[in-house]
């Protein structure tokens, strides 16, 4: 019996097959644990490999980790060349710390490659309780919901006022967020607003509590300003900033809040004629050092305004006239604290008086108009009058020396003046001499009232500027790209720095910052097709594409058959940029 003979091209196509398949059905994505059961007093390390072909591949995202808490993260790339052909692979690992007891799941962890998902298997852990109590809730503070925004990432900031429609000179209060799930390597730098429009003088308070969000515990920090408006109408709060430094586990960051806007409403018309622009809650008394006293002594007059609101700026009552009384201008002390997030206070008034005649005085009473932004409206308080018994002074007299009083003529014909406590002391005479030139003649005068009006508006403008900056600040970074990118080159130039890193670093910054969108990370098909969405020409695409091929082939392969070398790179770069400046 004859055997048929398989032909050699098919064993050989076989073979092959048997080959490749194990490789067609393996996920590019797999990840692995160091360790399946543990205490809450370990940690767990989570790996993540991530096998592309094109590109750098794009971190995963992790799934909400029920009973896991996320303390460090690290990662790590590695690129190959090999016979001109890139290949990438990617490692990230996380340092997980179990909040929770039982058989806990690390869900399935999905990445995206060039448009397909893959996914990897969950992975059960079982933990069993350590020494230290597990804590699963806030450790400090005042614990918050956490923000609707805050969807798995390792670091978010925001910034809110209480009261976005205040009046103006009613207290509000600032506040400014840090969410982090991952350990720091040093402290994070805060760069706080300005606040221009509003006057602020206490410390701001912070707090730190835990909070939860997907799954993750995050640690936040909370600084709390109080603020009030100076000015009514709308005020925008620049952002705040906030510097986060590189950790062995974590890369630094720059985050910056969104622009807080306020709209500050006047205060209501027809104020009462005595308001003199107190804003809060207040409340006012008066006391006297003493109740009996003689002509020519001396009594000190207290009176107290109380309350919340802006005690540090507010305004002096408005002394009643005081028949009887010689008074003199008031002194002050101002008390502070900051209670349940608002400030309360008291400003003192101390006024000396000395009695002019003999008998039962009053001291009237003193009212204070204020306005309470939470009843909209002016209220006045008033102190009691105070009454204060004068007997004649020490040596008889009934009623203080009147300087205008008119001489009185003695029984010889002389004029006598009465005796009084007070003695006056000569005028000197005014010197011989020219009476020199008064200054509201000299022209420099009226000169120097122009510069407060010229710094008034020279402040206006740069607000302005100011603000037409932040509502403006990505149509003003796309102005600008050419610009830093040129500088960028000539410094580049000029330093020596690899000409290879330079041009491929400086031109993914040009486009990113003329195209207000990130560009890293996309394969030369996707900025192919970026850029010729954005209406340029397909020609100057590709020498874009052109260089980045040989900035990466330069710096992992010796570059060959290629027009662009290292000593022409930067020059070249420069050129291709302006020419999508043109297309852009």
């Amino acid at each position: 019996m004859k055997r048929k003979l398989i032909p050699a091209g098919i064993i050989a196509l076989l073979i092959l097959v048997m080959m490749v398949w194990p490789a067609l059905g393996q996920s590019p994505i797999t990840a692995e644990v160091d360790r399946t059961s543990l205490s809450t007093d370990e940690t767990v390390a989570l790996t993540v490999r991530i096998n592309g072909t094109t590109g750098n591949p794009t971190a995963p995202e992790l799934p909400p980790l029920d009973g896991f808490q996320v303390v460090g993260s690290s990662s790590g790339t590695q690129i190959r060349v090999v016979n001109g052909a890139f290949s990438s692979s990617a490692t990230y690992t996380y340092h997980l710390r179990p909040i929770e007891t039982g058989d806990l799941v690390i869900p399935s962890i999905s990445v995206t490659l060039n448009g397909q998902t893959y996914s990897t298997d969950p992975i059960t852990i079982q933990v069993t309780q350590g020494n230290a109590p597990v804590q699963s809730g806030p450790v400090q503070g005042e614990p918050q919901a956490a923000p609707a925004e805050l969807n798995g990432q390792d670091m978010y900031v925001e910034a809110f006022v209480d009261n976005e429609t205040p009046y103006q000179g009613e207290q509000i209060t600032y506040t400014f967020r840090f969410y982090n799930a991952v350990s720091l390597g040093n402290p994070a730098n805060y760069e706080p607003p300005s606040f221009t429009g509003f006057w602020s003088d206490t410390e701001p308070e912070q707090v730190q509590y835990n909070t939860e969000a997907g799954g993750r515990i995050y640690n936040v920090n909370e600084v709390r300003t109080i603020l009030f408006p100076t000015v009514a109408g709308e005020i925008i709060i620049e952002p705040t900033r906030l510097e986060v430094p590189g950790g062995f586990f974590t890369r630094g960051a720059n985050l910056m809040t969104r622009p807080v806007t306020v709209d500050v409403q006047p205060l209501p018309p027809n104020a009462p004629a005595d308001f003199t622009g107190a804003v809060g809650q207040y409340q006012i008394d008066a006391t006297v050092d003493l109740t009996e006293t003689r002509v020519n002594e001396p009594v000190t007059w207290q009176v107290r305004v109380g309350g919340y609101g802006n005690i540090d700026t507010l305004p002096e009552p408005i002394w009643p006239e005081t028949p009887g009384w010689r008074d003199f201008d008031s002194t002050s002390t101002i008390n502070t604290q900051v209670q349940d997030g608002r400030i309360s206070g008291s400003q003192v008034y101390e006024k000396l008086l000395i009695p002019t005649e003999a008998g039962q005085l009053t001291l009237p009473a003193v009212n204070y108009t204020y306005f309470d932004p939470e009843q909209a409206q002016y209220l006045t308080v008033s102190t009691n009058p105070i009454m204060i018994n004068v007997a004649p002074g020490a040596n008889g007299e009934t009623a203080m020396f009147n300087p205008d009083d008119t001489p009185t003529v003695g029984a010889g014909g002389e004029e006598t003046v009465m005796e009084t406590a007070v003695a006056l002391k000569a005028i000197k005479p005014l010197a011989e001499g020219k009476i020199s030139q008064p200054v509201t003649q000299i022209p420099i005068y009226w000169l120097l009232w122009l510069v407060p009006v010229f710094g008034v508006a020279l402040h206006y403008g740069w607000q302005k500027r100011q603000v037409y900056r932040q509502q403006n600040s990505a149509l003003i970074r796309s102005q600008q790209a050419q610009k830093k990118a040129n500088k960028a080159i000539k410094q580049a130039q000029k330093q020596g720095s690899d000409p290879y890193a330079s041009a491929s670093q400086i031109l993914l910054t040009y486009l990113t910052e003329k195209l207000n969108q990130p560009v890293q990370g996309l394969t030369q098909k996707e900025l192919t097709v970026l850029l010729t969405d954005e209406g340029v020409a397909t020609a100057v695409a590709q020498k874009a594409i052109d260089i980045l091929t040989t900035c990466e082939m330069g710096r992992y392969a010796p570059v060959q058959d290629s027009h662009l070398q290292s000593d022409n790179l930067l020059d070249y770069t420069k050129q291709v940029i302006g020419e999508l400046e043109k297309e852009l």
